[in-house]
C-alpha cells in the first residue's frame, strides 16, 4: 500500500512538473541567403549543404575573366612612370633655363622678352608635371576600382555557422533574384514560446529557464529570456517568449521541438 502511494505521489509530481512546461520551438539564431550585388555565370561553389563556414570565408565566385584581365591593364598604368618622369626631366631643363636667363637678365645681358618667355616656360613645364601626376593618380584610382569589381565577385559568407541549402552549381547563371547558400548560425540557438497570459509579469528579460529538447537523448539546458512580447495573441489568449541557448560545439540541432520551464506555474 505504502509503495502504491508512493508510486503515484510520483506520476502526480511528474504531471504538475509537466503542466509547468510549454510548447517551444529551437531555431538558428540568424539565418541568411547568400546572394551577390553582381550577376553572371557562377564561376566556383566552394562549399556544399552541410559544411561549416567561417566569417569571411570565400564560399563561391562568379566568372571575372574580363575584370581580371581590366585589372592587369589598369596595373600596368598605375605603376608606369615614364609620362611623370619625362615631365619631371623637361621641368628641370625649364627651371635651368629660367636660373640662366634671370643671371643674364640681371647682367642687362638679356632682354625682359626672354625672360618672359623662359618664365613662361617654366610654368608649362610645372603644369605639365603636375597634369602627369594627376593622370598618374587617377590611374592608380582606376586599378582600386578594377580590382574591387574583381573582389566583389568572390561571394563571401557574411556569418559563421553551417551550410543549410546550396541552390545553384558552378556554370549556372546567378540573377539578381537568386540565392546561391543558405547559411544558419546555431551558437546561439533561439528558442520561441507561446506562453499563457496568466503568466505575464512573471516571465521577464533576464531570467533564466529550462529546456528540454525533443531529440532523444538530448540533456535539459538553461537558456536565457532575452525578448519578452508586449502584444499579446487574443486568439489563443497568448504572449511570446524568445530565450538565447549557448551552443558552442553546435551538438543541439536547430528546427526541433521542444519543452521550456520557467520555473513558475499559476
Amino acid at each position: 500500500m505504502k509503495f502504491f502511494l508512493t508510486a503515484s505521489l510520483m506520476v502526480c509530481a511528474s504531471i504538475a512538473a509537466a503542466q509547468d512546461r510549454h510548447a517551444c520551438v529551437i531555431d538558428p539564431s540568424f539565418t541568411v541567403n547568400l546572394s551577390s550585388p553582381f550577376t553572371g555565370l557562377l564561376d566556383e561553389v566552394l562549399v556544399d549543404r552541410g559544411d561549416w563556414v567561417e566569417e569571411g570565408q570565400t564560399v563561391a565566385r562568379l566568372w571575372s575573366r574580363l575584370e581580371s584581365a581590366t585589372v592587369d591593364l589598369m596595373k600596368a598604368r598605375a605603376e608606369s612612370d615614364a609620362e611623370v618622369a619625362a615631365q619631371e626631366a623637361r621641368l628641370r631643363l625649364a627651371q635651368q633655363a629660367h636660373e640662366r636667363v634671370v643671371q643674364l637678365f640681371s647682367q642687362r645681358i638679356s632682354t625682359r622678352e626672354a625672360l618672359e618667355e623662359r618664365e613662361a616656360a617654366l610654368e608649362v613645364a610645372t603644369r605639365g608635371l603636375s597634369e602627369a601626376q594627376l593622370r598618374q593618380r587617377l590611374a592608380q584610382l582606376e586599378l582600386q576600382r578594377a580590382q574591387i569589381s574583381v573582389e566583389d565577385r568572390n561571394i563571401r559568407a557574411p556569418i559563421a555557422g553551417f551550410v543549410t541549402e546550396r541552390f545553384l552549381s558552378p556554370g549556372e547563371y546567378l540573377s539578381s533574384d537568386d540565392w546561391v547558400l543558405t547559411i544558419s548560425r546555431l551558437d546561439p540557438l533561439y528558442v520561441e514560446a507561446f506562453v499563457p497570459t496568466s503568466l505575464y509579469g512573471d516571465v521577464e528579460i533576464g531570467q533564466m529557464a529550462t529546456v528540454y529538447p525533443n531529440l532523444a537523448g538530448s540533456e535539459p539546458r538553461e537558456a536565457k529570456i532575452v525578448i519578452v512580447d508586449r502584444v499579446f495573441d487574443a486568439t489563443s489568449d497568448t504572449f511570446g517568449v524568445r530565450l538565447e541557448l549557448a551552443n558552442p560545439d553546435a551538438s543541439l540541432p536547430a528546427g526541433q521541438r521542444c519543452e521550456v520551464d520557467f520555473g513558475v506555474s499559476k
